[in-house]
């Protein structure tokens, strides 16, 4: 997630990229002016800039759709859409993701959200609990600045502690995030894969670790990795990081002194790919952030020494 210390890289935004014509001014580019009818090709699909100012997609010289916005990063274009999605098109492909905060969002929800809406309450419920304020805070934040909405805030307190509920009544809200299966049942959540570029995966697997990521110690040993009950979830969280080119270890069973109402399972990074993780994709909840500092601390102590 950006600047600073590894642990804490939150400065990562969609508009990072260079415009279409090589306008690079500042982080929120927008579209240089050029002469009407520069053509960008990306395989099979054509960019045209319009009389207007705007930009065509053409695909077989049929016209596909109009922007204002277009953005180029690497061998890409970005067309900035609704609901924190994105247009993406490059050579023979054109796909609908998640922006980077989106995918935050979504893996936020997936870990410790929920959707609820039946036939006799068709409330379109979606909502977050957390007994962190800072997770509920960066739900809060990323929750308006995609639906323009700001959820509301119920504070509850029980035996040994209190948490935090966030909830949100949106039709529209609930069928988007329904149509990406971010919650398709109870205690169920999905991946949205074919929705995330490399860096929606590294959003999505941030809001999901600090949700439900562990991060334990054995002796001077630290072992981060990602717990759920819907074991098919976790088997799309452990491809995400295969994606990334992580080598996660298998997922297992995780066997507990006490037993619970609920099987739950398990998988790890491995140790020599914690900086990695830490760089890479992190957390925003406050004991992890406390336990992937320390594991910084070891290494570099140890990089000194050798």
């Amino acid at each position: 997630m950006g600047g600073g210390s590894a642990v804490r890289q939150c400065e990562r935004r969609f508009h990072q990229g260079k415009s279409i014509h090589e306008d690079n001014s500042g982080s929120d580019v927008r579209c240089k002016k050029e002469v009407p009818g520069t053509n960008n090709v990306f395989g099979k699909y054509v960019i045209r800039k319009t009389k207007k100012g705007e930009y065509e997609l053409l695909k077989g010289g049929e016209s596909i759709g109009w922007f204002s916005v277009a953005v180029v990063k690497n061998d890409r274009v970005l067309f900035p859409l609704s609901q924190g999605m994105l247009l993406e098109v490059s050579e023979g492909v054109c796909r609908e993701i998640l922006t980077p905060e989106k995918a935050e969002l979504c893996g936020l929800i997936a870990s410790d959200g929920g959707m609820y809406s039946t036939k006799a309450h068709p409330h379109h419920e979606v909502h977050f609990i957390s007994i962190d304020r800072e997770l509920v805070d960066r739900y809060n934040e990323l929750f308006k600045k995609i639906y323009g909405i700001e959820p509301h805030l119920h504070s509850y307190k029980k035996r040994g502690g209190s948490y935090f509920e966030l909830r949100t009544y949106d039709r529209g809200v609930y069928f988007d995030l329904w149509d990406l299966g971010t919650k398709p049942g109870a205690f169920q959540f999905r991946v949205p894969l074919k929705h995330l570029d490399e860096e929606g995966l590294r959003r999505y697997l941030s809001g999901f670790f600090s949700g439900d990521g562990y991060i334990t110690k054995d002796g001077k040993q630290y072992r981060i990795g990602l717990q759920s009950t819907c074991k098919d979830g976790l088997e799309e969280l452990r491809k995400a990081f295969q994606f990334l080119r992580f080598h996660p270890h298998e997922i297992h069973f995780w066997e507990k002194e006490k037993p619970r109402w609920r099987d739950q399972y398990h998988f790890s990074i491995p140790v020599n790919e914690h900086m990695r993780f830490i760089n890479e994709v992190s957390t925003y909840r406050p004991d992890h952030l406390k336990r992937l500092r320390e594991i910084e601390r070891q290494y570099k102590r140890r990089k000194n020494r050798d």
